[in-house]
């Protein structure tokens, strides 16, 4: 009994040996296989600081030989190109701030027949990053746009005028600047006799240019007496944003809305002298994704009724986002 227990225990143990050398004979293999690269961590998550018009950029997969900008939605040495920093070696570090080049970097932006420019509102750009293989590959190829491909380290290929650059050493991103509030132009509805109102975005601010023309053949006057907005697309005096009106004083008593003073251009929110201000402009301005009424009215007005009919009274609606 105990012969056979032996011979058991030998035979497992055996087992047990040759089964842990065909596995090391597989690992080795599977290890033999592996691509030149494995381990290294390939450029990725582009990121690139809202609400300012000189944005820092950062990535993933570690510091770079070049940084690049231009405007549309190509990356591409030629006259698009708003900015172009290098350095010697893969010696870029991030974050890195757009127009101010760091130290050891370059500016090669007209160099490549490039002009550099702040970044304009409601504009597209592509900001590009480069490692010093890939950079190699593309002054090999100027004038042709770069695309991130899924490629051995360091290759980099010709198709119909792209480059196609491995992940591991190229990385773009396409961006909108977008800081300020929008108006959706389709959304605006004028109403009222008194003047046809046009408001205008800024690149500046979330506060809108308003201009009028009156057209009202009783009224001679342009200025006028009283000025508001208000959230919806009809007047609600419990959600006001802004409201202005002209303040006189006539035999003793204050009045408020008889008088013309009002002028335009008008910027919402704005000091207006000779006048009151009974609500607050917000000063953040207007926000995204809601319905506002903007509207005026002349020293003639009832100084009550908002409707479409009222006499020596406008507005306008419209949406934001």
């Amino acid at each position: 009994m105990r012969k056979e227990i032996k011979k058991l225990s030998s035979l497992i143990i055996s087992f047990v040996g040759i089964l842990v050398l065909v596995l090391f004979v597989h690992c080795d293999e599977e290890n033999s296989n592996l691509a030149p690269y494995m381990g290294e961590t390939y450029l990725s998550e582009m990121t690139i600081e809202k609400q300012t018009l000189k944005p820092k950029l950062t990535w993933l997969g570690g510091y770079v030989s070049a940084f690049g900008v231009n405007r549309g939605s190509k990356a591409c040495l030629d006259s698009t190109l708003q900015w172009l920093i290098k350095t010697d070696g893969n010696n870029l570090q991030y974050p890195v701030e757009y127009g101010v080049v760091p130290e050891g970097a370059t500016d090669l932006t007209e160099q490549y027949g490039g002009k550099f420019d702040e970044f304009i509102e409601d504009s597209t750009y592509t900001c590009w990053v480069v490692k010093e293989e890939g950079w190699d590959s593309i002054i090999e190829h100027p004038g042709n746009a770069m695309a991130q491909a899924e490629l051995d380290t360091g290759i980099s290929m010709l198709n119909n005028n792209t480059l196609l650059i491995d992940k591991y050493q190229y990385l773009r991103e396409t961006r909108r600047i977008d800081i300020y509030t929008n108006i959706d132009r389709n959304s605006i509805k004028l109403r009222g006799g008194l003047a046809k109102i046009e408001l205008t975005e800024t690149d500046t601010s979330n506060s809108p240019v308003i201009t009028w023309e009156i057209i009202d053949d009783d009224v001679t006057d342009t200025l006028v007496a009283a000025t508001g907005v208000c959230e919806g697309v009809a007047y609600d005096p419990t959600a006001l944003v802004w409201e202005v009106w002209s303040m006189d004083t006539i035999e003793g008593e204050v009045k408020y809305g008889k008088k013309n003073v009002i002028q335009q251009p008008l910027v919402l929110g704005e000091s207006i002298p000779g006048t009151r201000v009974f609500k607050q402009y917000p000063a953040e301005g207007l926000s995204r994704n809601k319905n506002y009424l903007f509207w005026i009215a002349g020293e003639d007005w009832d100084g009550e009724k908002h409707l479409r009919f009222t006499k020596h009274h406008a507005y306008i609606t419209f949406k934001t986002w």
